[in-house]
């Protein structure tokens, strides 16, 4: 049996939050291991006059969803809806939301979510107003601003200015994996807050790597516009009512992509550790010159998360792939991993690659070639004989141009 826990609590006068914590998504978008879980976070604004609610929850709790809104009003009552974002795990619960509803709310979003409202759910009958960028709307005891923040992470999102309250909902922006303990940033320790910012940059770079570039220009329109809100409210994880800053230059930090000056990131397979004794040999002459190295390995006994490999290839100054040879290839793992690097990592990281010789030396000129013109572009590619040792000089060689990089 299904366990739901949520949570219905008042953010400001007037708004609520609406949070459900989800653990039983392993897979964040199919890809993303968390183990840590994450939260969908929708937001009800209950005016005299109106009532507005922001986003909704993923399909698997749609039925908790609904039972959570008739916890602060009757659903028939809800007169706008705002779609910040299309992706399912924000907009899943529409669906039914609306086929128990005895009327039809209007819906607000960017021009691109009518026609994704109707492919995604064939919503086609429905009373969809386009928002403009800037667009405001006066309910009287709240004024609506809506911004265009494409590309934050899909091309349809927008965020919310509730400019009465100072309140700026954001969607997935300043949001985060992990499930809080609390709902509010106020709450939490120095420590709890350190460590939900590691999961603040995992969700940063798996969802929104592709498109950091985005970020802060998308501040600095806020800025532009005099928006300085006093609570930022995201669709996943803390709510920001104190500690603005911390969430603003984390993400700040991590579209500069911003890294740890003295950590390396190690990633490499070993079928029957050939590459694991090299990785040995070079994890030592790292320690050695008081670099932290973080280690991901695909063994037959191990196999790391892409989600963390990700996360720490980002904050770090350097990376060291090593590679088995597979069939005249690229190891198949490692080569998905690559795919990845590739896709996501957008800062020059110094890099070497080692391959390990099998029966022949394929690897090394395939990795060579899908690595070059990419910020991972190898210093230099080794490729090493099973039972032979790597030349001393040559991690020297590394260092030197890591150190002084």
């Amino acid at each position: 049996m299904k366990m739901t826990v949520y949570h219905v609590d008042r953010v400001v006068r007037d708004l609520y939050v609406l949070r459900v914590d989800d653990l039983s998504t392993k897979y964040f978008e199919g890809l993303w291991e968390i183990p840590e879980g994450i939260t969908y976070n929708s937001y009800v604004l209950t005016l005299p006059d109106k009532v507005v609610l922001f986003d909704g929850w993923k399909r698997d709790y749609a039925e908790e969803f609904l039972e959570a809104l008739e916890r602060i009003i009757d659903i028939n009552d809800i007169d706008i809806i705002v779609v910040h974002h299309m992706e399912p795990d924000h907009t899943g619960s529409l669906t039914m939301l609306l086929s128990k509803m005895n009327k039809q709310p209007m819906i607000y979003g960017h021009p691109m979510a009518r026609s994704m409202l109707s492919s995604f759910y064939g919503l086609n009958n429905i009373k969809f107003v386009p928002t403009r960028d800037k667009m405001e709307i006066d309910l009287r005891d709240e004024r609506i601003l809506f911004i265009h923040t494409p590309w934050l992470h899909w091309p349809e999102t927008i965020v919310t200015l509730l400019k009465e309250r100072g309140v700026l909902l954001t969607c997935d922006v300043f949001g985060s994996y992990s499930i809080p303990r609390k709902l509010f940033d106020t709450v939490l320790s120095e420590d709890e807050i350190r460590k939900y910012l590691i999961y603040a940059r995992k969700y940063m770079v798996t969802v929104i790597g592709s498109y950091r570039s985005h970020v802060i220009p998308a501040i600095k329109k806020l800025d532009e516009l005099g928006i300085k809100p006093s609570i930022i409210a995201p669709a996943h994880g803390l709510i920001w009512k104190q500690n603005l800053d911390i969430i603003i230059n984390a993400y700040e930090d991590f579209a500069q992509s911003k890294y740890d000056e003295h950590k390396v990131t190690i990633i490499y397979t070993s079928m029957y550790g050939f590459v694991e004794e090299i990785i040995d040999t070079i994890k030592d002459s790292l320690e050695k010159h008081g670099l932290t190295i973080k280690t991901h390995r695909f063994t037959d006994k191990e196999r790391p998360m892409i989600s963390e490999i990700l996360t720490d290839v980002d904050t770090s100054k350097a990376v060291i792939i090593g590679i088995s040879n597979y069939e005249a290839s690229i190891h198949p793992r490692m080569e998905s991993v690559l795919n990845i690097l590739i896709k996501k990592i957008k800062a020059r990281k110094p890099t070497l690659i080692i391959t390990v010789y099998g029966w022949g030396d394929a690897a090394k000129a395939l990795v060579k070639k899908k690595l070059e013109n990419t910020p991972l572009s190898p210093i230099n590619t080794i490729s090493v004989k099973a039972g032979s040792k790597l030349q001393q000089n040559i991690i020297e060689e590394f260092l030197g141009k890591i150190i002084s990089a």
